[in-house]
């Protein structure tokens, strides 16, 4: 049986995104996500902070999602002050037919994802 973990992150946006900026940095993860066998959910909100906030929950073989996030998430540009509020091992994929799903907003997202960040006491209330 497959090591599967996931990790849920947020950041800061270092400047306004728009609509294209989201466009290409999905299809962009979804293409090497797809190659690595990770899958997830992007949450962008406009409406946090002066730039907006990112909330993304990566999920695969714990090696694959530990490589994602130091060599691609870490240091990419679009974000800052990256917080991870939830690692750790899970049974299933919540997003296994999404190399990337993405949503407008936490209220949009799948209620599995909003319950765990809830419940981390530092996102929403």
């Amino acid at each position: 049986m497959a090591d599967l973990r996931s990790l849920i992150y947020v950041s800061e946006a270092t400047r306004p995104l728009s609509e294209a900026d989201l466009g290409a940095m999905l299809y962009a993860s979804r293409a090497h996500n797809a190659t690595v066998g990770v899958t997830g959910l992007l949450i962008f909100e406009r409406s946090v902070g002066p730039k907006g906030r990112f909330v993304q929950c990566l999920e695969g073989e714990g090696d694959s999602v530990a490589r994602v996030f130091a060599r691609r998430i870490v240091g990419a540009s679009q974000h800052t002050t990256i917080e991870v509020v939830w690692e750790g091992p899970i049974e299933r994929r919540d997003f296994a037919d999404w190399s990337m799903k993405y949503a407008r907003s936490i209220d949009a997202a799948p209620a599995e994802t909003t319950d765990l960040l809830r419940r981390t006491g530092r996102l929403w209330p």
